[in-house]
């Protein structure tokens, strides 16, 4: 199993690579120097809160999407959501999709247009 530092590390990887951004640019935006950058990467060390939410700032990502999700929590959501309304879970799932798109750019698109809910089955017919 990933250590917290590991998936932290993993996240803001990606959010950096994401945003176009160098370890070096982005230490530059952070006022750090680029081996801290890639110690965080690596999951060497913990990035503090604040730094995690420069690096939110930094790379344009909410800093909450770079902690590690937790995946019961979510399903918990959506299903609670889809108890009380199906339209609910919908913009709740399609919420997470944009968030993801955020997180992963153009490579969540097709994944997100795949996801759309089906179409409304036509009314049964009054003969049968």
């Amino acid at each position: 199993m990933k250590s917290l530092n590991h998936i932290v590390g993993e996240n803001v990887r990606r959010a950096r690579k994401n945003a176009g951004l160098s370890q070096s640019q982005l230490a530059t935006r952070l006022g750090c120097q680029q081996p801290l950058v890639s110690r965080i990467e690596t999951g060497l060390i913990s990035a503090t809160l604040e730094m995690l939410i420069a690096i939110g700032e930094a790379t344009d990502v909410a800093p909450s999407l770079l902690l590690p999700a937790d995946d019961e929590r979510l399903a918990r959501t959506v299903a609670a959501a889809w108890v009380d309304s199906p339209d609910n879970a919908r913009i709740l799932i399609q919420a997470g999709l944009d968030m993801l798109e955020r997180v992963m750019g153009p490579a969540a698109e097709p994944f997100i247009e795949a996801s759309a809910p089906p179409a409304a089955a036509p009314p049964p017919d009054e003969d049968d």
